[in-house]
């Protein structure tokens, strides 16, 4: 427990910190990042954790006070053993069907897979897509205008690059 104490000559506030509540993911697991979003439509926000260690992506559903339940994992390919190393993970809604989807960037297999949000609520993996040399952060925008989500990946390289997916009409990415 950790506290912070502010004093002036006119008022005097102590506030307590405790230890965070902590979630497993895993004993291979290496949480790398985490973002948050309401992936279920339920109102609350969920956690979305990229797992370098276990090549997998995390969710753990928020239960609106506070608290998450247990994660589910979903690989990030569909060849077993692919040491993908998820490294970031960007959370919207790509086709306009069933939700929000999550985009990942995978470091170890140098491209970006979409996890399309199915019916149920549960996540598929689709075809990766080549993103440049060791994909370290994505980020998703309309950049264009037009077709609607874009798809942006920082590439660590070697050669240090930005690649860009833009949405093409009736689906689908290409890249730029």
């Amino acid at each position: 427990m950790s506290s912070l104490r502010k004093s002036d000559q006119r008022t005097s506030c102590t506030a307590t910190f405790t230890g965070p509540t902590n979630y497993p993911t895993g004993a291979t697991s290496a949480p790398r990042f985490v973002t948050l979003a309401d992936v279920n439509g339920d109102g609350n926000l969920d956690a979305i954790v990229a797992d370098t260690g276990t090549d997998r992506v995390g969710v753990l559903l928020g239960k609106g006070d506070g608290t998450f339940a247990a994660q589910t994992t979903y690989l990030t390919s569909t060849v077993a053993n692919a040491d993908t190393q998820p490294t970031s993970v960007f959370v919207t809604d790509l086709d306009g069907v069933n939700g929000p989807d999550i985009v990942v960037a995978n470091f170890g297999t140098d491209n970006v897979d979409i996890l399309l949000r199915q019916a149920d609520g549960t996540f598929t993996t689709q075809v990766p897509m080549a993103a440049g040399v060791k994909p370290s952060s994505v980020y998703v925008a309309n950049l264009d205008g037009v077709n609607g989500p874009d798809i942006v990946v920082a590439n660590s390289g070697p050669p240090g690059t930005v690649g860009v997916f833009l949405r093409q009409p009736g689906g689908g990415y290409a890249p730029q």
